[in-house]
């Protein structure tokens, strides 16, 4: 029986979704059946036991809503709120500041960092 797709979701990525290690080259990887596959299209077992055991770190590359897409913000007392992407200054906006969510869950667990930073950015402690 393949592990692959639990491997990916353990570590915190979707089957096909593209990544980078933080502690390495600009290569991109992703998830396939056959295991950790680099952007040339090689399998990367001995990569992959490197961040199994914790001396790499997948480095996501953030999520970008396409027109249509429903996305998720979080809202000043902590609550999340569904809106849908136009390309508005007010979507842009969201997505430039780290305020815009694939998920309701992924937003609710961002929520206090999210909140924290923008009070220290209106604040002037940003830095």
């Amino acid at each position: 029986m393949n592990h692959m797709e639990e491997v990916a979701k353990m570590l915190g990525v979707k089957m096909g979704e593209k990544f980078r290690i933080k502690e390495s080259t600009d290569v991109v990887y992703h998830f396939e059946k056959a295991g950790l596959i680099d952007s040339i299209g090689s399998t990367c077992m001995t990569t992959l036991g490197y961040i199994i055991s914790g001396a790499y770190h997948i480095e996501k590359f953030p999520w970008k809503p396409k027109n249509g897409d429903r996305y998720f913000i979080v809202c000043q007392d902590g609550c999340s709120l569904a809106r849908h992407w136009e390309g508005s200054i007010t979507d842009l906006s969201f997505y430039c500041s780290g305020n815009c969510f694939e998920t309701c869950e992924e937003s609710q667990l961002y929520a206090p960092e999210v909140i924290e930073k923008m009070r220290k950015k209106y604040e002037g402690n940003d830095k």
